[in-house]
């Protein structure tokens, strides 16, 4: 199979088209996912801190076992 020049030119054309076409789709889908991302990094630090406040206050609110006497 041979090409000539202006097939190959236009196949790399078509390719060049293709990877920046391909570029400028992806591009808008990774600030989505950065956005899903700080969104559910922000959900997990306010479940992380509603977890260590309620072990807190069950801390603060448990009765001591007595101490045994010698």
């Amino acid at each position: 199979m041979d090409y000539s020049t202006k097939t190959l030119v236009i196949m790399a054309l078509l390719l060049l088209l293709g990877i920046v076409i391909g570029m400028m789709m992806r591009s808008g889908g990774n600030r989505r996912l950065r956005r899903q991302l700080e969104e559910e990094r922000a959900a997990h630090i306010a479940t992380r801190r509603a977890q260590e406040e309620r072990i807190h206050d069950i801390e603060r609110t448990r009765i001591a076992p007595p101490r045994p006497r010698l």
